[in-house]
């Protein structure tokens, strides 16, 4: 989507190359549904369901991915979250993400940290963290290709449970993302385990962001969370812990979704990197290989952002530069007709026919596997364009 726009706001602008339409590719969108996978606890002593939702094009791709758990994991908060990983992708804020949804069975039991009187079934938030430690996320690894950086988030009692899980085992996670956390819960309980648990731990790039609505009940131990995180002055723990006004206690799930996200992938995108004129491949390179020192996982330059910059190097007439970039695309990217597509056009408009021809061809059989009528009937005009130079 985001190549096929970038293409259509060069088309106002007047911007022509050979084989500039090459970066439509698909003409579908893909429906994405969530797998339901049966895992019998051992640890719960009782038979639970995740639900999986894979990125687009997850068949047909070889990269690995983020996962994000989230808590109370069923509709409408499966939609919220698909939604807001889907327009960040789409915006070029955040990377695909596999999202792990883990729906309830007794919520109070698996929420809460201690045991208390008003709340029989209560207690089980050590035993749920190891539930997910050692039954859901080895079941996820084994089925899928994933990253190792891991997303917490919750809402409400779950929070609660995100809030203790922060500061009982900082090391599981690498972000952690709460909308209207239950602090107030026997007494704070959180808040009064969470300063000594946290001080001897040594954290390494955390990320939390915490948000209430307007709730009065929720404020002051809110607050006293945010206090316990300034006072601590904890290393490389990025965090933020805001009242956002005008919200209600459920409707804090759309900020937090979207903001945390934001955030804890603020510095994955390069600033500008769609539009700067003045990129070159080799900033792409740096950012990137910083990105992976942050993030701990090698983190590819993304395509769409690679393929614009050989299209803008190519009408810069920088031909040279432009098969360096479309070239750098197709290693990272081997089975995309677009990178390769682009690589034919730098090839010849720096008049090498035969490889340009060798390209589009390569081109058009991924195209033609991918379904994309329009984008293969252009690869086969640029395909006699260049045959009709190799013969002239």
């Amino acid at each position: 989507m985001r190549n096929k726009r970038l293409f259509q706001l060069l088309l106002l602008m007047g911007v022509a190359f050979p084989g500039a339409h090459g970066v439509i590719c698909q003409d579908e969108q893909v429906i994405q549904t969530n797998e339901k996978i049966t895992i019998n606890s051992t640890v719960l002593n009782e038979t639970r369901s995740i639900l999986v939702r894979l990125p687009a094009n997850y068949a047909e791709r070889s990269e690995k991915y983020p996962v994000i758990y989230m808590l109370d994991g069923q509709t409408p908060r499966i939609t919220l979250m698909t939604g807001t990983i889907e327009n960040l992708v789409d915006s070029d804020l955040a990377p695909e993400m596999i999202l792990v949804s883990i729906p309830n069975t007794i919520r109070p039991r698996d929420m809460t940290p201690s045991v208390f009187a008003g709340t029989p079934a209560s207690g089980g938030a050590d035993n749920f963290i190891k539930f997910i430690e050692s039954e859901v996320m080895p079941t996820v690894e084994k089925r899928y290709r994933v990253q190792p950086f891991k997303i917490l988030v919750g809402h409400s009692l779950s929070g609660l449970l995100v809030s203790y899980a922060f500061v009982s085992r900082p090391e599981l996670f690498n972000a952690y993302l709460a909308a209207s956390p239950f602090l107030q819960w026997d007494e704070r309980f959180v808040l009064k385990r969470g300063e000594a648990l946290l001080k001897p731990k040594k954290l390494l790039n955390r990320t939390l962001y915490f948000a209430i609505g307007d709730e009065p009940p929720f404020v002051e131990a809110f607050n006293g969370f945010k206090e316990m995180l300034d006072r601590l002055q904890i290393k490389d723990l990025d965090y933020e812990v805001r009242q956002l006004p005008g919200e209600n206690h459920w409707s804090t799930n759309a900020d937090v979704f979207n903001r945390g996200l934001r955030k804890v992938w603020k510095s994955w995108r390069m600033p500008s990197a769609a539009t700067n004129s003045e990129l070159s491949l080799a900033d792409l390179e740096t950012h990137y290989k910083a990105a992976s020192g942050r993030f701990g996982y090698t983190i590819s330059i993304p395509e769409n952002f690679l393929n614009p910059l050989g299209f803008r190097l190519i009408q810069s007439g920088k031909t040279a530069e432009a098969i360096g970039a479309f070239q750098r695309s197709t290693e990272l990217y081997p089975n995309s007709p677009n990178a390769l597509n682009g690589l034919a056009s730098a090839f010849e408009r720096n008049g090498e026919f035969a490889k340009a021809k060798e390209n589009y061809e390569k081109a058009l059989k991924l195209a033609e596997k991918g379904g994309s009528n329009r984008f293969t009937e252009s690869i086969k005009e640029s395909l006699k364009r260049v045959a009709a130079k190799i013969t002239s």
